[in-house]
């Protein structure tokens, strides 16, 4: 298993926040929704399980779209470097003037 952290900058950091907490709102209200169908809150279950099947999607579409938009990371065949996409441009240009600018793609 290969473990890589990447430096965040403040500002990347407070434009996830909102839809991480998204995320997590979303999968909660499922739950929930889910729950109050399974006991027939007010007779209608059928509103709790559409509501909850539409909060589901929108917590799927939100983790994915928090998946493509962040950094990939990858060994390339030889198992001996690692491949960073989809970083800042500041980021790859500083590890390239740092490296020398070898090897870095």
């Amino acid at each position: 298993m290969l473990s890589v952290r990447v430096p965040y900058s403040p500002e990347a950091l407070e434009r996830e926040r909102p839809l991480r907490r998204l995320r997590w709102g979303a999968s909660i209200a499922s739950v929930v929704l889910l729950v109050m169908a399974i006991i027939q809150l007010f007779g209608t279950p059928k509103i709790w399980l559409t509501l909850a099947a539409l909060s589901s999607a929108l917590a799927l579409a939100t983790h994915i779209f928090l998946y493509l938009s962040g950094i990939d990371v990858k060994l390339d065949a030889s198992r001996r470097w690692v491949i960073l996409s989809n970083v800042h441009a500041e980021f790859a240009s500083a590890v390239k003037q740092r490296s020398g600018g070898e090897r870095l793609v």
